[in-house]
């Protein structure tokens, strides 16, 4: 017998992920809960806005300012430490994004992939991170009018379900070490200073005594292969266990993508579009995957004139990754991963 799910969540997946870093301007972090680890970047952290305030209970990101030429395409990547000083329960994530902002996806990783505070386009994304576990998505985002300012939330389950009918919560440990992987696009005919403030909403501390972990499942295929002109299906079959409880799943390619699908063994559970039709399926029913294997598969025309392959650049690259966020009985700490249908890290 399923329990249900109380949810509240939206937009829990981000499209794509140079072009000279023309002006950069500091980031930094507030709240009540922000650390003395906070990136660098301006000696003072961020002024308040009335319009995008931090939160009461958890904390506030910002990135630096890029100044973009009209017609840039980039895709950089910001790194820092997420600036609460103890574990946080974070019910729920919210984004503002400035004139330019197309795609962001905030990631955890293991280690400092580079120095906290730095806004780079090297080794940018999730792929060229190279990590075994693998960043860790968290939050995403995606904005299809870059022309217009984009306000975005997404938040958890309130409601694990029987029996203990706990909050569902991501666990952010402190001082976590974080990228947030951009894609910035300027479609104006004006020069766009762009830049993401992100909101991590915190439970209280009764409330974080009695919390179910969610944690993500995600797949990756390195068999993007496509010729200018050409079209193609990458798929893959991946082994998970009925005892992950499903909240939210979607499938992410880049701008060749045409379609995108999820099944579960043969029988279909999820289909998109193209980058701006990959909307999450979220459900209040918890669903599992009772075939035990969830098969993804991403679809490509190739309207350029060069050759595209599986990477994290949005504007040279292409990808295939199904994103799927879970909770299980027993409270899972750990997510799973699994890279051309072979399963690295087994979910728990």
């Amino acid at each position: 017998m399923r329990t249900r799910f109380a949810l509240a969540l939206t937009t829990m997946l981000a499209g794509g992920l140079a072009g000279t870093l023309a002006g950069c301007g500091g980031g930094g972090a507030s709240g009540p809960h922000a650390g003395d680890d906070a990136p660098p970047g301006d000696d003072a952290p961020p002024p308040t806005d009335a319009g995008f305030p931090a939160p009461a209970l958890g904390f506030q990101v910002q990135t630096p300012t890029l100044q973009l030429n009209p017609g840039d395409d980039l895709t950089f990547c910001y790194y820092f430490h997420m600036p609460n000083k103890a574990e946080l329960a974070i019910r729920g994530w919210e984004s503002l994004a400035s004139i330019g902002l197309q795609n962001l996806v905030v990631f955890q990783t293991p280690t400092d992939l580079k120095t906290p505070g730095t806004l780079s386009t090297e080794q940018c994304g999730f792929k060229s991170s190279n990590l075994l576990p693998p960043p860790l998505w968290t939050y995403s985002s995606t904005n299809v009018d870059p022309s217009s300012e984009h306000r975005d939330s997404a938040m958890l389950p309130d409601d694990a379900g029987a029996p203990d009918h706990n909050h569902v919560a991501q666990v952010i440990a402190p001082g976590q070490p974080a990228f947030i992987q951009m894609h910035f696009v300027n479609p104006t005919a004006n020069v766009v200073e762009a830049s993401l403030k992100l909101n991590a909403l915190a439970y209280d501390d009764a409330a974080s005594a009695k919390i179910t972990r969610a944690s993500t499942f995600i797949t990756y295929d390195t068999s993007i292969d496509l010729a200018s002109g050409a079209s193609a299906t990458v798929q893959g079959n991946c082994t998970v266990p009925a005892t992950l409880n499903f909240f939210s799943v979607a499938v992410h390619t880049y701008r060749q993508g045409t379609e995108v699908h999820m099944l579960d063994g043969t029988t279909s559970y999820y289909d998109g579009g193209n980058w701006t039709m990959q909307a999450p399926k979220v459900v209040t029913t918890p669903y599992t995957f009772t075939s035990g294997k969830l098969t993804y598969q991403c679809k490509y025309t190739n309207l350029n004139g060069y050759r595209v392959k599986s990477g994290d650049n949005e504007g040279s690259d292409d990808t295939c990754m199904a994103v799927g966020f879970y909770v299980t009985a027993a409270g899972n700490v750990q997510g799973g991963y699994c890279a051309n249908g072979a399963i690295l890290i087994a979910p728990q």
